[in-house]
């Protein structure tokens, strides 16, 4: 009898036994579905998370002469026409007219795309994360820039943090110069901030307090001592005034400058007076400007309504008392890398901006997303009163950074990149916008992101030119970026130390590039991170 019903497709719908037995047949074969198909995803997520992320692997040629192209020189503001340029061994041999060229020269030309040519660019003020290889980096190169300065290290070495060792940068220097990654080269790293009590990692010294002379002393001590220390100390806003000053003087004794944010209890003359090498950051430039730098400096101190000290320094510029501060910088040879992008982004208009640009959305990490967003939501829902102090104190930085460099104080080109909405190499280019819109020569811009770095780093002898005897890091473009800087944005070619990585090259690092950002497994590789340390990952 069960079997006619089965075939006369009843299936015991009559028969309560054998409905309810079907019943619990596909309750089980459900969740032996739900079962599986549960495997399935942790097996997906625990390969994401375990395999790691790779850099992009993209092809490079090493040519022997390159041209005819028209060269850039930043410093005489002039443009060489048809010209060959000759490398060996990762630098410039030559730069000769085509003309000079025998013909078997002539004929071995190599020609990368583009007009003109520059140095390579460097971000003299970078924030690169654990996962830079696979994201900053390509980011970096395919946008022009072969050289930072990573402003930051991780706690202590061994310490796991978003923010790398020094361990960590020298491996990627090492795979960067063997040819094995594409990114552009450290050339120097600052230590962890030193901000006073409460900054300090909970596995960290006492002295990572930095709260007294005598802790600085030690400090520094134990950095200098440190096989893998940074290249500079790396100031911060609420470092105290002692701790300050003797920081500055302990590093000079072990050989490491400081750099980094002016304290909010020093006045910026202070600051250059002791040898603090590199300020960063236009927000304290209207301050040390104004009249009234020590009522700021106190309401900064007593950690006042920021609205407050923006208002006094926006109204109480002094341009005797700028003047000033500018021609001690300049006789001090210290250097401002003011990241105009980082106060623009303080405002409704900069956040609007770089919302504009399609590329900050097909870069940025959905992780960064997800850290920024209460920010970005806070800029937004301002009210019209306090988005005005905020616009006019980003114009009044601006203005100040104009004019530094038309006293001569030397500006370093940085983005403070993972900063809200900046994208690594892409937030280069809208620095430059916003120094052009200030006011800042091309010219000037353009030594900025080339020998002026140099410069700071001790290279100007051999890097930030296309000259013989320089290192042959190399940006072709589609026009001359002395008549128009934006052209640097998307190069024809980029070369780094003789490896020239053509455009279809750079087109696949920025393909990797967007994967990386937008896929799933960034993300599941930082929640596995942050899970490792929860309490200082993103500290």
């Amino acid at each position: 009898m069960l079997a006619d019903r089965h075939i006369l497709g009843n299936d015991g719908a009559d028969d309560p036994g054998l409905a309810g037995g079907h019943h619990h047949g596909r309750v089980l074969t459900l969740f032996r579905s739900l079962a599986a198909l549960l495997a399935v995803l942790v097996a997906a997520i625990l390969y994401l998370a375990l395999t790691p992320l790779a850099p992009p692997r993209v092809g490079f040629a090493t040519p022997a002469w390159i041209g005819p192209v028209q060269v850039v020189d930043a410093v005489a503001e002039t443009v060489l026409a048809d010209r060959a340029i000759r490398v060996e061994a990762g630098r410039i041999a030559a730069v000769v007219p085509v003309a000079e060229l025998t013909d078997a020269e002539r004929a071995a030309l190599h020609r990368p795309g583009g007009s003109h040519v520059i140095s390579g660019l460097w971000d003299m003020h970078a924030l690169s994360i654990r996962y830079a290889p696979a994201l900053d980096y390509p980011l970096h190169l395919a946008h022009g820039v072969t050289r930072l300065r990573n402003i930051l290290n991780c706690a202590a070495e061994g310490s796991f943090e978003l923010f790398p060792c020094q361990s960590d940068k020298r491996a990627w220097n090492a795979a960067v110069a063997d040819g094995t990654l594409a990114g552009p080269v450290i050339m120097e790293s600052g230590s962890f901030p030193l901000n006073g009590p409460g900054r300090r990692p909970s596995a960290m010294p006492e002295v990572f307090d930095a709260a007294t002379p005598e802790q600085v002393q030690a400090l520094v001590g134990l950095i200098a001592a440190d096989p893998f220390r940074p290249e500079h100390l790396k100031a911060y806003d609420h470092l105290p005034r002692d701790s300050y000053f003797a920081l500055v003087e302990e590093g000079l004794r072990h050989g490491l400058r400081t750099n980094g944010h002016v304290p909010v209890s020093v006045r910026v003359e202070e600051a250059v007076a002791a040898g603090h090498q590199a300020i960063a950051h236009a927000r304290v430039l209207p301050i040390g400007c104004s009249g009234r730098e020590d009522e700021i400096m106190a309401l900064r101190t007593a950690r006042a309504p920021r609205l407050d000290w923006m208002r006094l320094a926006i109204d109480t510029y002094d341009p005797a008392v700028c003047a000033n501060l500018w021609a001690r910088m300049a006789a001090a040879g210290t250097f401002i890398s003011p990241t105009l992008v980082t106060r623009w982004n303080e405002t409704r208009a900069g956040i609007e901006a770089f919302r504009a640009d399609p590329d900050v959305g097909r870069f940025t990490p959905l992780f960064i997303d997800l850290i920024q967003w209460e920010d970005i939501a806070a800029i937004e829902g301002r009210d019209a009163g306090t988005e005005e102090v905020y616009a006019r104190y980003y114009e009044a930085a601006a203005a100040r950074t104009a004019e530094a460099d038309r006293a001569g104080v030397r500006l370093l080109l940085g983005t403070d990149h993972y900063d809200l909405l900046v994208v690594p190499g892409l937030g280069m280019h809208h620095e430059i916008a916003l120094w052009r819109a200030a006011g800042i020569p091309n010219a000037a811009i353009l030594r900025a992101l080339t020998v002026n770095a140099a410069a700071y780093a001790g290279r100007e002898a051999d890097m930030g030119r296309v000259a013989p005897g320089h290192v042959a890091d190399l940006v072709f473009t589609d026009g001359d970026p002395l008549a128009d800087p934006s052209v640097l944005r998307r190069p024809a070619a980029v070369m780094l130390e003789g490896r020239l990585y053509d455009r279809e090259s750079l087109d696949r690092m920025l393909d990797h590039a967007e994967a990386v950002a937008g896929g799933p497994r960034l993300t599941i590789h930082f929640l596995r991170d942050l899970a490792r340390n929860p309490s200082e990952f993103v500290r």
